[in-house]
């Protein structure tokens, strides 16, 4: 377990969707939440998701590819369909 920021199903917008024990973050020792690490894909990842919630949301999503379901994969196919399209 180590501190750092939600990713993946963890993130508040797929909270609203699933409710799960487990969560998952980006590594940060400044960040607010506890759980277990996902590494992110780019070295400055972290750095720029806190500065662009947007950018935050996708990233967060494209997490649920990796370590998803497929009830959570498809919601966020949708969401990120959505942004980008």
């Amino acid at each position: 377990m180590v501190n750092g920021i939600y990713t993946a199903h963890s993130h508040p917008y797929m909270q609203t969707f699933f409710s799960s024990e487990m969560q998952y973050v980006w590594p940060d020792a400044h960040g607010n939440a506890r759980g277990l690490s996902i590494s992110p894909l780019y070295k400055n990842q972290i750095d720029a998701a806190q500065k662009d919630d947007l950018l935050y949301l996708m990233l967060a999503l494209i997490d649920v590819f990796r370590i998803g379901r497929t009830r959570e994969i498809d919601i966020a196919k949708k969401k990120l369909q959505e942004i980008i399209l």
